[in-house]
């Protein structure tokens, strides 16, 4: 049922034509392609400004970047942040108030323009949006037990990359 929620909402997006890639008078998100395809000169070029700060967003983009050529990795990066946050949206929903409201709130996340937005270009606001989904489910759903600490570090571990990856804000 989910897999089918996100071909539907990823189709609605290629029937609307929804900008996809980066803007080519926006610098920024160039910046962040670079710095996935090309870290030891774009640091030495930007390693004093907040760019390379990010590293929970870099790390992953660098190792896509090394895997697949700019195109496919900017699809794979970005539609798995979205996808992340969404699924991990609703696990925390369904958590507490069921799998037919957890699904309801994943179809809605997945259409969500804002949402959808923030996944559209090589900038890091998906990144922290899907973070932030991740820690609050491991953070909210912990129970006492052999598992809490565990839940705990996973929830502090993706909190902190939110954190870290929207620094400068």
């Amino acid at each position: 049922m989910l897999v089918g929620f996100a071909v539907v909402a990823l189709g609605l997006f290629g029937l609307l034509r929804a900008r996809v890639l980066n803007l080519p008078n926006y610098i920024d998100p160039w910046i962040y392609t670079a710095l996935f395809k090309n870290w030891d000169y774009m640091y030495r070029v930007f390693g004093d400004t907040y760019y390379p700060t990010r590293l929970p967003y870099l790390i992953p983009g660098y190792f896509v970047n090394q895997v697949l050529s700019p195109v496919p990795a900017f699809y794979v990066l970005h539609w798995g942040y979205l996808l992340l946050g969404a699924t991990f949206a609703f696990l925390l929903v369904r958590h507490f108030y069921g799998r037919v409201i957890g699904a309801i709130v994943y179809a809605a996340t997945l259409v969500n323009v804002l949402y959808y937005g923030s996944h559209i270009d090589d900038y890091y606001d998906g990144a922290v949006i899907a973070y932030l989904f991740v820690g609050l489910y491991f953070v909210l759903t912990a129970r006492e037990g052999v598992r809490y600490r565990v839940r705990m570090a996973a929830g502090g571990f993706f909190l902190w990359g939110a954190a870290t990856t929207n620094l400068f804000a």
